[in-house]
């Protein structure tokens, strides 16, 4: 099988505010575009009280074979959950790079990737891609 191209995850999400125990004035900020993830950091309003909520959709293409996908993240600030398609896979600390096979959470055409991080956090994410092996 022919090397597959790395897909780049670093482009075109959304971001969203909330408050962790919001009381009746503020529950959460309306979804704001982040054209560039790695320069995207938690705006100065939002303090220790809140996270970000960025998501991102992208579309998978069938393959000819088999084909595992393993998601790349360089770095992130502080922890990091990660959410593929509405299910939370965990937690992992954005100050070393992060590989995880998410082979068994996505589909072919349309997926959707959350990453939930603390503004009280510092720290900028890394380059992010899924990197499409061939199964064994």
């Amino acid at each position: 099988m022919e090397k597959l191209p790395l897909i780049s995850l670093d482009r075109d999400w959304q971001c969203a505010y909330f408050e962790r125990e919001p009381n009746v004035r503020e529950l959460a900020s309306p979804g704001t575009p982040v054209p560039s993830l790695p320069d995207w950091s938690c705006s100065r309003r939002y303090g220790s009280p809140w996270a970000a909520y960025l998501q991102h959709t992208f579309h998978l293409e069938p393959t000819d074979e088999c084909v595992s996908y393993i998601l790349h993240i360089e770095s992130a600030p502080g922890t990091v959950v990660l959410y593929v398609n509405g299910r939370r896979l965990g937690e992992f600390d954005g100050s070393l790079p992060f590989s995880f096979d998410i082979t068994d959470y996505v589909a072919l055409e349309d997926n959707s990737m959350a990453l939930r991080v603390e503004c009280a956090e510092s720290g900028r994410f890394g380059k992010l891609h899924l990197q499409p092996l061939p199964c064994e």
